[in-house]
């Protein structure tokens, strides 16, 4: 689809490449006119073993967290304890800074996620909408900003309200704000803040959220409800089917996999794959309840009982003193 825009998302991604990296790639590739930069230390990107799988509008920037940490006390003009990969999340609004130097020829820049699967961007991000806002979707695992010198520093221009984050102690401080999204439970990150200052931000969602749960993928976005759902993901988009029915319901822009990532029981490289749950899979019919049950208890019932063990046997010992 033909645009005025030049479209980039960034991804920074430190440590080992997830195992669902492949299918990522090959999602961005069905995007031929928006471009993806991975910043990582992870040398796998660099000796080949992606290069094959690699669509053309995804480049390999090797660089490592420190690099990142040292340009952003650059910027700040101040320490930053940057020593953790999870931490970029809070320094997400401003990626447009961190990365300048290589999003110069672009209209917009986005940060981005790799726990997604992406279907046709285009279809969902208009040249009306980039038109009007100046900031596209309102999330951490996908948000545009435009590519301007305003927007870019609209962390620190921006009017932050009592009890608001702020982003001197978000980005001077070792805990995690979720400052790059809404964060209502702690103040409020930078959409709240944007909000409050009535910028021009286009907040449908049009996207699937997928909601752990026991056996089915359900999600809750723009007046769309479905409980248990599968997913086709082509070329052609991501659409979304009633799994009792087999009746198409929706389409959506990207799958964000929230705490609910796939086991892989086919390879990337299929034209067409299902994400049905626990697999992504080649074949409607190849899930079934037993394997279903499988992982949730290995995935979700497992976790929470050594999380709720830690728990009582610490609480245990805060009574013994």
């Amino acid at each position: 689809m033909e645009s005025k825009y030049k479209l980039v998302i960034l991804n920074p991604y430190f440590g080992k490449l997830p195992e669902m990296f492949p299918y990522w790639l090959k999602t961005c590739g069905y995007n031929p006119t928006i471009d993806w930069i991975v910043f990582t230390d992870d040398v796998r990107a660099f000796d080949g073993t992606y290069e094959y799988m690699k669509p053309r509008n995804v480049r390999f920037i090797q660089m490592t967290l420190a690099t990142v940490k040292a340009k952003a006390e650059s910027v700040f003009g101040f320490f930053v304890p940057l020593n953790r990969p999870y931490k970029m999340c809070d320094f997400k609004p401003v990626y447009g800074l961190l990365f300048e130097d290589y999003i110069t020829e672009y209209d917009f820049w986005a940060h981005g996620d790799m726990d997604v699967l992406y279907g046709n961007i285009r279809k969902f991000v208009t040249d009306e909408i980039l038109d009007k806002y100046d900031r596209v979707y309102t999330n951490g695992y996908l948000s545009f900003y435009r590519n301007t010198d305003e927007v870019k520093n609209w962390y620190l221009t921006l009017e932050i309200k009592p009890g608001r984050e702020n982003w001197k102690e978000v980005f001077s401080s070792e805990h995690n704000w979720e400052y790059d999204e809404w964060s209502g439970h702690l103040g409020g990150g930078i959409t709240h803040i944007i909000e409050d200052n009535g910028k021009p931000m286009y907040m449908v969602k049009d996207w699937a959220n997928i909601l752990p749960g026991y056996g089915r993928l359900s999600y809750k976005d723009h007046g769309i409800e479905v409980h248990d759902a599968y997913f086709t993901v082509s070329k052609d988009g991501i659409f979304v089917y009633d799994r009792k029915t087999n009746g198409l319901v929706d389409e959506v822009s990207f799958i964000h996999m929230y705490r609910r990532l796939p086991s892989f029981k086919t390879q990337a490289n299929v034209d067409t794959y299902y994400y049905l749950p626990p697999n992504i899979i080649s074949g409607r019919n190849e899930s079934t309840f037993v394997n279903t049950l499988v992982y949730h208890i290995k995935n979700h019932v497992v976790p929470n009982i050594r999380i709720k063990g830690g728990a009582f046997k610490q609480s245990v010992i805060c009574k013994k003193k």
